[in-house]
Order: structure tokens, then sequence, then C-alpha cells
């Protein structure tokens, strides 16, 4: 098929980014993203709205889905990170566990200490959540994110088509088939494939979801219970750098380029 100048092109074998964001007036409620052929689209911002739609009518003051062909050239494929869940029974162990990751991932422990103190803090300049990821230093813990409030946000990244049914079926095999493990096993796969980024750390802001995860392509994605409190309402994540130098060349992959999971290896 042949477009205009100023229209997509509707080639259903073509790859689209397709985004979502929902909110209340100012205040982010939710938002969702996937990587699809053509002939996806439909179905995909459908699924969207719904999943927008269940924080209610009364709640939402706008939805917004953006649309955008994905250039052949730019796309980056990549295998699912093998998933394991370590043994913390209690913060403590949960805390000494996530530094023991880290640090067999090139993560001092100074740097590791001082990121999970921040989040389990408020890592925003308010004492609140940051909308988007720290970036940390390695070696010196030193944080290297240019907007403290904004953060970095990890965008542009799915499973292929034609391996999403065995990458559901290994998340329902282990028991974790939740959309929310979903989402951060593919953001995971996506920063752990990214030249000069070392590792991640990621704790959940709902304040009834206490399991986190250290990611990093020699490890894995780990999944470790008991980060946080019940009831506690501070999370996010942290990415773990080698150079500052490479910043923003990280920055730019993790928010614009398009990364596809074409591959579960390990099932």
């Amino acid at each position: 098929m042949t477009a205009s100048k100023d229209s997509l092109p509707m080639d259903d074998r073509l790859l689209f980014s397709i985004r979502m964001h929902a909110a209340s007036g100012t205040v982010h409620l939710c938002g969702a993203e996937r990587i699809v052929q053509g002939d996806g689209l439909r179905e995909a911002a459908g699924n969207m709205v719904d999943r927008a739609m269940k924080h209610g009518p009364g709640a939402l003051s706008s939805i917004r889905i953006q649309i955008d062909p994905i250039a052949p050239d730019t796309l980056r494929r990549i295998p699912l990170l093998p998933i394991h869940t370590g043994r913390s029974p209690g913060l403590e162990e949960a805390a000494r566990e996530a530094c023991r990751l880290l640090a067999d991932a090139g993560v001092s422990g100074e740097a590791a200490r001082s990121a999970l103190d921040a989040v389990g803090q408020g890592a925003a300049p308010d004492g609140g959540n940051m909308r988007g990821a720290m970036i940390v230093h390695a070696a010196t813990g030193e944080r290297l994110e240019p907007d403290r409030a904004r953060g970095i946000r990890v965008t542009r990244i799915d499973v292929a088509r034609e391996v999403r049914k065995q990458f559901k079926d290994y998340l329902r095999k282990l028991g974790i088939s939740h959309p929310r493990v979903l989402e951060a096993v593919l953001i995971a796969s996506k920063v752990a494939a990214i030249p000069g980024l070392v590792a991640e750390f990621c704790r959940s802001d709902d304040p009834d979801y206490t399991t986190g995860y250290v990611a990093s392509s020699r490890s894995g994605y780990v999944r470790l219970q008991h980060v946080k409190r019940q009831g506690d309402p501070l999370g996010g994540r942290v990415f773990f750098v080698a150079s500052r130098d490479a910043v923003s060349g990280i920055i730019e992959a993790l928010e614009t380029i398009p990364y596809l999971v074409s591959e579960i290896p390990h099932v």
C-alpha cells in the first residue's frame, strides 16, 4: 500500500508503536504501549481504552493514544531474560540479596545502598515517587538523570506476535502471569540489552505489591519478595550505568529506539 506524505502507512505487515496515557487533570492514572502490526492496531487500541476505563469514568479526564510507524532499520530484536525467584523472607534479607545481585553485575556496594535508600525514601525532589527511573553511576552512586522529578521512561518495547503465546505460557507456568509482571520483564529485557547499562533495580509504587526485582544480563530477571513493607506507597526504578559519558546514548535507547523480544531461549 502507499500513503500520502502526511498519513500513516497501512500495510498490515508493517510495525507500529501504539502508546496510551490516561490522566485525571494533571495526575497520571495509567499508561500502556504495544508494538503491533497494522492489522492489530484496532484491537490494541481497544484494549488500552478498556484498561484506562477501569479507573472509572469519574476519575478520567483524558485518554490519549499515539500511533507511530516503526522504520524497520531502527528495530532491535532481543531475547527474553531468564526469570528466577530469589529467597528473601524479610526486608533485610531482600535488601542484602538485591545488593549481592547488583554487585555481581558490577555495581558498587555504596552505589547500590544509596540508590535503594533513595527509592525507599522518595527519590523525587518533593520526597515522593519520580514519574520515571533514576540513572545512577554504578561505581560512585552519583545520580545522572537530567530531571529528578520526571526521570527516564522506558518506551517502545513489546514481545513479538509469533512468540507472545509462548511468553504468556512461560509466565503462567511460573505462576506470575499478572500484566504488571509481563510489562516489567519486557522492560528489564530491553534494559539488559543496552550497552553500558549495567543493571536495574525496581520496586513497585503500589502499596499492596511488595515484590521487586533486580535484572541484568548476568543474573537475568530475579524476583525478590518483601522489598518493602505492606502499605508503603514509595517505589521506583534505578538504572545503573558504567560511564557518565554513555548516559545520553542510553537515554535515547531507553526512550526512543524500538525493541522487540522475539526469542524465548530458556523455555
